[in-house]
């Protein structure tokens, strides 16, 4: 086999699994804007700032009651802080032990390249169904409406609150990717949902 061909059978894989991790990211994106959008209209409709309002999650109170010892609804109180690095870390590792592995077992000449199209099968496939999940499951973050609030920054917010996906539909689409890849005015846009 050339060269050429052994080189496109290990970064196919990768790229795919790039273009599924992009569609991740959008998905987040839209996902955020749908809780964004959901809070605002929240918010008018109490007359005022919500500051700990958060839909009900009960998976997520039996985890923060039992990691913290409090019983009284840790996730709907927006009292779990967890930090942002810790979130951006639970990403990366699991890809960087990935990296590891096949370059030790390329170093001992026991690199499976079908296993390794496998691997990044499964990781794309996996990237989508988790994107797909976010949008049609809108929980908010660990910490809250206004710890979200705080981390998307108000031009942010108030660009994710622009964006009306319930009522344009597709016409919105163009103004929500330009957001996922060129930001906030330059600045990297984070998620909350």
């Amino acid at each position: 086999t050339s060269y050429w061909v052994r080189a496109y059978y290990v970064a196919f894989p990768c790229m795919l699994f790039f273009s599924a991790f992009c569609v991740q990211s959008f998905l987040l994106h839209v996902a955020t804007n749908l809780y964004v959008v959901y809070m605002t209209e929240e918010e008018k409709e109490y007359q005022g700032p919500l500051r700990t309002y958060r839909l009900f999650d009960v998976i997520g109170n039996a985890v923060g009651a039992y990691t913290s010892g409090d019983k009284s609804g840790i996730m709907y109180k927006g009292k779990a802080p967890i930090p942002t690095a810790l979130l951006d870390a639970s990403g990366v590792i699991p890809l960087l032990l990935l990296f590891a592995t096949y370059a030790y077992a390329f170093s001992r000449k026991r690199f499976s390249i079908g296993l390794w199209n496998k691997t990044f099968l499964v990781a794309s496939c996996m990237a989508i169904v988790k994107g797909v999940f976010d949008v049609v499951t809108i929980m908010p973050d660990s910490s809250g409406w206004k710890t979200c609030m705080k981390r998307l920054g108000g031009d942010a917010a108030k660009a994710f609150g622009e964006v009306q996906l319930q009522q344009d539909g597709i016409s919105e689409l163009p103004e929500l990717i330009a957001l996922e890849l060129f930001g906030n005015e330059g600045k990297r846009v984070r998620y909350c949902a």
